[in-house]
């Protein structure tokens, strides 16, 4: 009923996050974005822009995958569903709200293989020595872009 509702008025929700500030899971037109106060985190204008980015990468299907940033798993939806990749993809999050809110408001779990690391991106791959296929840059707090 949310859907069909939604083309009509946005349904929100809230979340406090240590690092975002409040975050916004909004049904709007029929699908659900994820915001923070001033930028797009998932399945707005930032997915359109990362699913035109990801058209021209022709990685093995098949190789792992290293997601810095994860918001509420776009690009993770997009490697699965649209594009094919089958490999294990890492996600690494530093805020655990985003995490919670990925697999509570948009499932992001059905995409097995998959693992959700709760860390700093720069801590966890400096402190790596696993190999990727390819790897998504994707770090935002708000609308700022971590100086590291």
């Amino acid at each position: 009923m949310k859907k069909p509702f939604s083309y009509l008025w946005p349904l929100t929700k809230t979340y406090d996050s240590q690092f975002s500030g409040k975050l916004e899971v909004t049904w709007i037109n029929g699908r659900k974005v994820l915001d923070s106060k001033n930028a797009n985190y998932s399945y707005g204008a930032l997915h359109e822009v990362l699913d035109r980015g990801l058209a021209n990468i022709h990685a093995d299907r098949a190789t792992s995958v290293l997601l810095l940033g994860l918001g509420g798993g776009s690009a993770i939806s997009l490697l699965r569903k649209k594009y094919g990749y089958y490999g294990k993809i890492t996600a690494v999050e530093i805020d655990q709200t985003i995490i919670d809110i990925s697999r509570k408001e948009f499932g992001i779990e059905e995409h097995h293989p998959l693992e959700l690391i709760c860390a700093d991106a720069e801590a966890y791959v400096k402190s790596q020595s696993n190999k990727f296929g390819l790897i998504i840059v994707d770090i935002f707090l708000d609308l700022t872009v971590p100086e590291q």
